[in-house]
Parts: C-alpha cells; structure tokens; sequence
C-alpha cells in the first residue's frame, strides 16, 4: 500500500508539474508571436485538394528527395519521416514533417565532451549475425568495454554501472543477472557514452547506452527469421511495423533457445546442464499530434529460464562420515558435482509513456515509467548443502516507478540551457527458506566447525522496503569563440534508501575543433552512485549464526553511495570518410567502490 501510494502521489505531481510548465511556456510563446509579425509555419491546412495543395505537397517531397523507391504516402528520409495524408472529398490535404522533433529530442541529452561510440542501422545490420546478435555482443565492439562470464557488460573496468535510456528515457535498474530485456532487433540505432559525462546523466555513470528505437513508418510490414547454431541454438523472431493517420507501431518477439545458456564450465564442447529458454517481447507506438507534439508509448516482456552448469569433480565439503545413511541421503538431488540440478529464472516487464512537445525556444520531453523484475533460484536440496553448506530457495523483486523530465532552452545564439530532473520509488522484497547443517561440535583443530549431525534444519527469512532516487540537473553549452564549445553545469543527486546521502556534483567539458576533421575534448565529472538497491542484502546474519552457512565476520555496516573525482581526456581526427582514429584517457578516483 505504501509503495502504492507514493507512485499515485509520483504521478499526480508529475502531470502537475508538467501541465503548469506547458501552460506557462505556451502563454509566453503566445505573446511572443502576437509581438512579432511574419511568422512562418511549418504546416500546410487547406481546404480542398486544389493546385496549392499539390504544390506544397510538392514543395515537401522535393525536400524529402534522395530517397528513392518509397511511395509518396510515406517518405522517410534518412532519420526524418515524411508523411502525406491525401485528400479526400471535401476533406483538407496534410503535410507532417517530424525530423525536428528527432534532432530536437537528441539535443536535450548531448554528448559535449563525452567519448561516444555509435552504431548505425547500417552498421547493426553489417555486424556478423546482424539483429540476432545480442545486445551486449554490439556494445564489446566499443573500446574499453569488457563482458564477464554472466554476460554482463563492464566499462573501463567498473562493475555493471552501466544504464541503458530507450529514447532518452532511463530505464530504473532491474535483476538481470545472466540474460538482457533488450534486443537488438529493436533499435533502429543506439550509441555508447562514457567518460566525462554532463550533468544530465546520473546515477549509474560507467557508461549510457541510448538506443533509437525503431518505428513503423521507415520499418513498414513484416519479416519472420530462423537463426541457429551449435549446442542446439535456435533463434526463431518476428517483427511487425506500419502506420495510419497520425500512428505508427512496430513490435518484435523472438525465442531463443540454448545449450550454453550461462557459459561453459568444462573443457569439452556441449555445456554439462547449462540449457536456457529464453522469450522476449518489445513494443513501441507512437501519435503525433501535430508537428510540435508527440505521445509515445513503449513496452517491454522478458522472461528467461536458466540452468546452472555443472563442474564435475568437486570435493564436497560438509558430507560426514554417516551422511550415506542419513534422511538427508534419501532427498531428491544429488552429491555428485557432475550431476547437480539448479535452477534460476527472471522475469522483467516495463513500460514507459512519454510526452514530446516543441514551443518556440523550448524543447521538452517528460515522461513515467514503471519496471518490475523478479529473481527465483531453485537449489539441488542435497548437493548446495554438502558443497556450499546451506541449500537457499530465494525469491526476490523489485518494482520501480519514476518520472524523468528534461527541457533545452535556446536562450542565445551562443547560450543553451538544459535543466530537469528525475524521481526513482522502488519497492524490493525478499523471501528465502533454507536448509543448513547445525554446528554440534567444537573446533577440533582450533580452526574448523565440526558438524556431526547430518539432519539439516531449516531457516525463513523475509524482508522488504521501500525507498527513493532523486536527481536534478542544470546546465549551459556556451560557444565563446568560433570552434570553442564549454559545456558547464551541476547535479543534485540524493538517495533514501538502506543510507540516506546527497551530493553536489559539478560538472565541466570543453571540446575544441582546430582544423576541420579534427576534436581535442577535456573534461571533470563528479560522480554520485547510489548502491544497486535491488541487489542489497538485508537478511538478518544472527539467524544463520552457529550454523554451516554463518557469515565470515558479523560486521554489517550501512552500505554506503559510491563518490568518483572522474577526468577524461581525448583527442580524434577524421581522415577519410569512414575512417576516423581517437585517442582517449581517463582517470577515476572512486571512494566506496560499488563492486
């Protein structure tokens, strides 16, 4: 109730806020044009399909022109949508232009100074594989990006700080351990940011993966594809796009099937038990109003089964010497390392709900968007315990649900302004039922427990909370000179959670262009991460005191947000088209390390 409550409250004063900066920005655009004569519209409204129209018609598709072989209803040109509505019986003839409002959204979150990797339509589809390869196979192409044997991705040697935006939305953080909710199949094109980041970005700062999603108009109707492999891949997806009127939609599911879901364990070729099922689902509509607004809608569906890859020939560590007559021995599982069934499964849902709007000077998008994810591990209830000492059924989730607002102000011809803000609730809870030896003997060699009783007893531990994220922004890229671009800021980030800290972080990159072709950028970010508040631990370590599973030290100390003093150098020059080489450095000094 209480998580629901403060998502209702969320809510409200997001569509509060929103609702009086729009009105507020709409009268002054309104008495600005009343002051100024000759004011020039982009849109085209007449009443009749007369010679005017088709002129202006005309006039927008000789705009439009190299693109070649697309029919005059719709036109995309590059990353610009063209679409013209024709004219019925005493009905008028549309002309919608939406290309402003896709440099438009790209200009409130820029990349000044930053280090920036992109990847095309073209080079996505070019990649070996091309959209059937996953995400995080794309994003190892960047330098200085690493993937550990879960799958998840490490920048410049930080530890899964990465956040990942769906068309400058932020998605909140779920529990993706092993697989991806995103797919590559969806993105029409995305880039990878790191270093010196500007104030806009927050919370998890190793790097931002935005990706462009694709829509129906440039990707109209529908492709089936087969992909497979060795170790019984097989990759079955679909995908279907289109639009009419002032909407678009484009979706795609794909199912993918795997005998090395997680990694292989041993020298051999097949994986021992390492099978994977995996199904996703991703959508994305959108209506544009007119060509100044635009609603957009995007949802999300994972939901992945894993096996936990067997080592063979472990020594167990708890089995005692009457174990083999033991009720313990008579469960179902196994003692022998090489034939050991766990389990795990997560599931990830989300949505997002984003409002576009263009007045005069200003560009806003704002936005609500909810997440939830869940973790089930399923343990073998006889070889976790002689191996681990403890066999753990745990559940765990998390939802979250947030807001995110961003505004460009073009105040000067050498002064633009970015300001906002963004609101993370999560709720997380944590249930686990587990099977562990009690210890019954002393040390007998000073050292080591002695667990005589091969009965295991069990222990249930629950817990939830609910807690917050919070960030603001305010920023200037100013132009001084020719070729000289600053871009300044600060961000106020604070965190109510299992600590409750906030920070001041200021914010400086300076970018320089001496020749043509060729950028020396500079920056200083000062970094706040809250800790990963889906993935901390607030079981109570006294219940597992005494027994084969009680932690190494009793100490649990407050965890606490992480602090980075991070600098980034660089310089790049293109040579030929196409060609392009950088050189990049950085240094990080990080207190309380997120790891």
């Amino acid at each position: 109730m209480r998580v629901s409550r403060l998502s209702f409250a969320l809510a409200c004063s997001t569509l509060c806020s929103t609702a009086g900066f729009l009105a507020w920005v709409q009268q002054a655009h309104a008495q600005t044009q009343l002051e100024q004569t000759g004011t020039a519209t982009r849109s085209v409204h007449t009443s009749a399909p007369t010679q005017s129209s088709q002129a202006v018609a005309q006039a927008w598709r000789e705009k439009a022109q190299g693109h070649v072989g697309v029919s005059a209803k719709t036109r995309p040109t590059g990353r610009e949508t063209v679409s013209i509505e024709p004219a019925k019986v005493a009905q008028p003839e549309r002309v919608t232009v939406t290309a402003h409002l896709d440099r438009a959204r790209s200009d409130l979150q820029p990349d000044t100074g930053a280090t920036v990797y992109r990847f095309s339509r073209k080079a996505l589809e070019t990649i070996p594989g091309g959209d059937n390869v996953p995400l995080n196979q794309v994003l190892l192409q960047a330098p200085g990006v690493a993937q550990d044997s879960y799958g998840q991705i490490h920048v410049r040697g930080d530890h899964n700080e990465v956040q990942f935006r769906l068309d400058g939305v932020q998605l909140p953080e779920g529990l993706n351990v092993f697989g991806q909710a995103l797919m590559t199949r969806f993105a029409d094109s995305m880039s990878l940011t790191t270093g010196a980041l500007p104030s806009e970005f927050g919370f998890l700062q190793a790097a931002v993966v935005d990706i462009t999603t694709k829509n129906g108009t440039t990707n109209a109707g529908g492709n089936v594809s087969i992909y497979g492999g060795a170790r019984d891949y097989f990759f079955p997806s679909l995908q279907y796009g289109g639009h009419k009127g002032k909407w678009d939609y484009f979706a795609t599911a794909d199912f993918v099937h795997d005998r090395m879901g997680i990694e292989n364990t041993t020298g051999s070729f097949n994986a021992k038990h390492d099978l994977s099922n995996q199904y996703h689902f991703l959508g994305h509509a959108r209506y544009t109003a007119d060509e100044n607004t635009r609603i957009s809608f995007i949802a999300g569906i994972s939901n992945a089964e894993y096996q936990l890859p067997n080592n063979p020939g472990q020594q167990t560590q708890f089995a005692m010497p009457s174990y083999s007559g033991s009720a313990l021995a008579q469960q179902q599982g196994s003692s022998d390392s090489d034939s050991l069934n766990e389990h795990q499964k997560q599931i990830t849902d989300f949505a997002v709900l984003a409002l576009q709007k263009e007045i005069g000077k200003f560009s806003l998008q704002s936005s609500v968007f909810s997440r939830y994810s869940s973790l089930r591990y399923s343990p073998d209830p006889v070889g976790d315990l002689v191996y681990n000492g403890i066999a753990q059924r745990a559940a765990r989730s998390v939802f979250s649900m947030g807001t995110q607002h961003d505004v460009t102000w073009r105040a000067a011809q050498d002064h633009t302004v970015r300001f906002g803000f963004q609101v993370f609730v999560e709720r997380t809870t944590s249930k686990t039922d587990s099977q562990v030896f009690q210890q019954t003997g002393g040390f007998g060699d000073g050292e080591t427990p002695e667990f005589e009783d091969t009965t295991p007893i069990s222990i249930h531990d629950g817990s939830g909370k609910t807690g917050t994220v919070y960030g603001l922004y305010a920023q200037d890229e100013w132009k001084p000179v020719k070729n000289l671009t600053v871009n300044y800021g600060l961000r106020f980030d604070g965190v109510s959670q299992y600590t409750s800290q906030m920070q001041v972080s200021p914010r400086i990159n300076v970018v320089w262009n001496p020749w043509h072709g060729g950028t020396f950028h500079a920056g200083y970010s000062r970094y706040f991460t809250p800790p990963p508040f889906e993935v901390v631990s607030s079981s109570a370590i006294y219940k597992f005191a005494n027994t084969s599973a009680a932690a190494a030290s009793n100490g649990n100390s407050t965890v606490r947000a992480e602090r980075d003093h991070y600098f980034d150098a660089g310089f790049q020059q293109q040579i030929l088209p196409g060609l392009r080489v950088s050189f990049d450095s950085y240094y990080n000094l990080a207190h309380n390390l997120i790891d």
